[in-house]
């Protein structure tokens, strides 16, 4: 993929410290769409982590 952005922040929600809340920070010019879907995949024998954002429609969630 193309790197777009990195990890701003990442931390336990203060009300659910079994979630963990991530923050991107992604280059403005990156189309992201009301639908588009982040993913946590990892790549490789070492494992690194890496956000996939999956293309949306541009229809909201739950439009037809």
């Amino acid at each position: 993929g193309v790197d777009v952005g990195r990890v701003a922040s990442l931390d336990l929600r203060p009300e659910d410290p079994e979630v963990v809340q991530l923050t991107l920070s992604v280059d403005p010019a990156t189309p992201i769409l009301v639908d588009t879907r982040a993913q946590l995949e990892f790549q490789g024998l070492t494992g690194l982590a890496f956000v996939n954002l999956i293309g949306g429609n541009g229809r909201g969630v739950g439009d037809a």
